[in-house]
Formats: C-alpha cells, sequence, structure tokens
C-alpha cells in the first residue's frame, strides 16, 4: 500500500489523521484523556470518510 496523501482533520471532535493511498481511505482517531491517548480508533468506511471532505453544519 502506497500512501499517497495524509492530513489532519477533526472526526467525532476528536484530532484524527486522514490516509488516501492507491487502496482507499482510511481515517485514524485518537481519544485523548488528561493529556493521554486512551484509545484509537480506525475506519476505513468510505460512507463514513465521505463527510471528512465537507464541512457539516450543526442544527438544533
Amino acid at each position: 500500500m502506497a500512501v499517497t496523501c495524509a492530513g489532519r482533520v477533526w472526526l467525532n471532535g476528536a484530532p484524527a489523521i486522514r490516509i488516501e493511498s492507491d487502496s482507499g481511505r482510511a481515517a485514524v482517531s485518537l481519544l485523548i484523556e488528561n493529556g493521554r491517548i486512551t484509545r484509537i480508533y480506525a475506519t476505513s468506511n468510505p460512507q463514513k470518510l465521505a463527510r471528512l471532505d465537507h464541512p457539516t453544519d450543526l442544527t438544533r
């Protein structure tokens, strides 16, 4: 797998890294508590990652 692009994003309110490669997209996000990484989440679901390209308006 050759990484073609990587960048910082916010995913579900947490810092994350978006990775694009020749095999598709993925994102890895970190849950930080008290200054320490306590959980690492990874997803490669294209439906969930499609929204990283567009800001979402928050409404009530």
